[in-house]
């Protein structure tokens, strides 16, 4: 039997699109990992298209009378392949699929792929409508919507005249003209934020009920303790910003009406039925309501937050939310004033919530996460399950974060604690300042209602009847929709920033540059290698008061790195060009401090970048008389505190007993500190009005020789570190 390869392909883009908007094949999913799932519906995609390669060339070839068409085609194939790199939100989106699909309809002739195309623009428009507006479909939503989309996808292509006819008259292009205007006005509607009344920028949080995570504990700097975790970085960002904060121990009437924002974070002692109705109030006259929880009822969270946040439609669940990849990217992120031009909000483990109208969820997990249920047996470890999938527990479409519009007020609710922690909120500013000032607004929602949403369908149905009756309508109609959903998307986005701009430059920054494809991460880039993770030495810059600023995308370019006190370049495996170099060399001369950090392991990487200021390190580790070497001719890794260095007096070394080294060479170049058997190790040299530490020792600042949470392995590391800083960063 002949298989018809439209149908056939008709069925594999179906099933694409189904698989990628919400169907939990969980088999499937254990089968593959996240990113080969991504990719091969992709190339189904792409393949239902190759099968019907020989109607590609099939152009229109009258440029003069078909112009328009093309102008339009190709600035809308434009829009489509980089928005996402101008205009927020910064990842694809389907409506950019659509436009991309549509935009290729009009300069295809009457072919079997323009039918395809067709098809496909009808398959995904009921999708990426609900995309527009924010709504992220589950399997049914999914199910019903796509439904939608193959019905109008086989009747649709049979009532438009596949090439531009006679019967246009000037009436039928002002109806045109009229619907797409109407049309772009509703979708630029639903996309706006609504800002909503300033509110005086009074934060409250509440101290009285107890937390492990209390916005008063700071990451202290006592050299015989470790670092604690709390939530007083963000108190100092705040205000650093221009809200003012007060804690409060007993929540009263009076207390709250002179607030705009409450926050509760991992409430140990429960609330009254008294405090929850002030609460209720607080919200319903205006105010905004920030809950922070976390995983399996730690510290009895959950038991306390839960009677409080049920009031508005959420529940953190006795989980945890554990995801399988390191791509944090891999998440859905709800159309919102707190999110909606950020790349990726970084989370560490926390729970899921349980979520129902009129509460809304803003980020959900997507693949290769799970719901791993609490042990209530298991006190002696925070109550965690066996961090395992089993038959009985969710998967996929997990919220992370929810919100609810709650009569004149807002509430927020967090399943995780690590946001916004002391140690973490270097990496979520943009989140914070954007959520903050989203709460401090008075009957603003994420979008304008469910008026332009249930408008716009309405009258999406009603083109598609008209067109049925007078298909005249239908050549020139899609051209200048597509125009239309372009200005309203991008006029949207404009109007978004300029409503919830980014918060301004942070100061007293360290750049720790990470878009070379350093062998050294930190937990927040990948979390398989934590114990070679520089994590500590981040942590170390945290309690230094010093922002770390980690990037790792783009590459370095003076104006971007002109507003940082020093930067940090450790074991890059990709090399620097020449202007990267040049604006480090300028950075450096001006004033700007540099710690460079590589051993033996990829020497070449970062050898230009250290010629550049006469510095040079060894390709071969102090092992012994000879270098130790594999069997593949690779330096043999070192244990710890196999070399303990010696020293001379300078500001780096003060107070500082013994240097241990991991992976030591030799470093030429400038005037050393630390030696070992004579070899320098440590060196430091001016440049210009600036200063650079070179450390020879890949490993020096891994994890496992600096501090990770509750664990101080070398105080003598430390304080080198807090030296290092001082003398290049302040």
């Amino acid at each position: 039997m002949k298989i018809d390869r439209v149908v056939f392909s008709k069925i594999l883009i179906s099933l694409c699109l189904f698989f990628s908007t919400g169907l939990p094949i969980i088999w499937l999913k254990r089968t593959f990992l996240p990113s080969a799932l991504r990719l091969v519906i992709f190339m189904a995609f792409v393949f239902s298209f190759i099968i019907l390669w020989r109607d590609t060339l099939k152009f229109k070839r009258n440029f003069k009378k078909d112009f328009p068409a093309w102008i339009i085609a190709i600035a809308s194939l434009l829009f489509a392949f980089g928005r996402s790199r101008f205009l927020p939100p910064y990842n694809t989106k389907l409506y950019d699929i659509l436009i991309l699909f549509v935009g290729l309809t009009l300069i295809y002739r009457p072919s079997r792929i323009k039918g395809l195309l067709i098809f496909s623009s009808c398959l995904i428009a009921p999708v990426s409508l609900a995309e527009l507006y924010g709504f992220v479909p589950g399997i049914y939503a999914s199910a019903f919507l796509l439904t939608i989309g193959i019905v109008v996808g086989a009747v649709f292509p049979k009532l438009i005249p596949v090439i531009f006819t006679k019967r246009h008259v000037s009436f039928d292009i002002i109806l045109c003209v009229l619907f797409a205007f109407i049309f772009g006005i509703f979708s630029f509607l639903m996309l706006r934020f609504s800002k909503g009344v300033l509110k005086n920028g009074r934060i409250l949080f509440d101290v009285g009920h107890g937390t492990i995570e209390s916005p008063v504990i700071d990451y202290n700097r006592h050299i015989d303790s470790s670092a604690e975790f709390g939530h007083a970085k963000l108190v100092r960002f705040l205000q650093s910003h221009n809200f003012h904060v007060d804690f409060v121990d007993d929540m009263t009437s009076n207390s709250l009406a002179e607030s705009s924002i409450l926050v509760l974070i991992m409430s140990s002692k429960p609330y009254t039925m008294d405090e929850i109705r002030k609460i209720k109030d607080f919200v319903s006259k205006g105010g905004g309501l920030l809950v922070i929880g976390d995983h399996t009822d730690i510290s009895n969270c959950m038991s306390s937050l839960n009677p409080v946040i049920e009031n508005f439609g959420m529940r953190l669940r006795f989980d945890t939310l554990w995801i399988q990849t390191n791509d944090r990217i891999n998440l859905s992120y709800r159309h919102h004033p707190a999110t909606f031009d950020i790349e990726k909000v970084n989370f560490s483990v926390g729970s899921s919530l349980d979520i129902k109208p009129p509460a809304r969820p803003v980020i959900l997990s997507r693949y290769a996460t799970f719901s791993d249920l609490g042990d209530p047996e298991n006190k002696t470890n925070a109550y965690l399950g066996n961090s395992k999938l089993d038959p009985w527990e969710k998967m996929n479409d997990l919220c992370l974060i929810g919100e609810c519009l709650y009569g004149a007020g807002k509430v927020f609710v967090m399943g995780d604690s690590a946001y916004f922690q002391n140690t973490a909120l270097y990496q979520n500013t943009a989140f914070a300042y954007r959520l903050f000032n989203w709460l401090n607004h008075r009957n603003g929602t994420c979008a304008t209602g469910k008026i332009p949403l249930a408008i716009t369908i309405v009258f999406m149905l009603a083109i598609s009847v008209l067109i049925i009756y007078r298909r005249a309508l239908a050549s020139s109609f899609p051209s200048i929709l597509l125009i239309s959903l372009i200005l309203s998307i991008s006029l949207s986005g404009l109007y978004n920033l300029k409503q919830f701009p980014m918060p301004e430059n942070l100061v007293n920054t360290i750049l720790v540059d990470m878009s070379h494809q350093n062998e050294y991460t930190s937990y927040w880039i990948n979390r398989e290698k934590m114990d070679t993770s520089i994590d500590g030495l981040i942590g170390q810059i945290i309690r230094t008061g010093i922002f770390p600023v980690i990037d790792p995308k783009h590459p370095i370019c003076f104006d971007k790195i002109q507003s940082h006190n020093a930067i940090f370049i450790i074991c890059p495996n990709k090399h620097y060009r020449d202007k990267e170099i040049e604006a480090v060399a300028q950075f450096v001369e001006n004033g700007g401090g540099l710690l460079l950090v590589e051993g033996s392991r990829k020497w070449a990487a970062s050898y230009d970048l250290w010629e550049r200021f006469g510095l040079v390190k060894d390709r071969y580790p102090l092992s012994a008389d000879k270098p130790i070497l594999s069997s593949l001719g690779l330096p043999l890794r070192l244990h710890y505190g196999k070399f303990q260095a010696q020293f001379i007096p300078h500001p780096v070394t003060a107070g500082v007993s013994t240097i241990n080294m991991v992976n030591p060479c030799k470093v030429r170049g400038g005037y050393p500190i630390a030696f070992i058997d004579g070899n320098p190790v440590i060196n430091f040299k001016e440049y210009g009005r600036g200063k650079i530490i070179a450390i020879g020792d890949d490993r020096f600042f891994a994890n496992y020789v600096t501090e990770i949470e509750t664990k101080i392995i070398d105080p003598d590391k430390i304080r080198l570190i807090w030296n290092i800083i001082d003398y290049i960063a302040y």
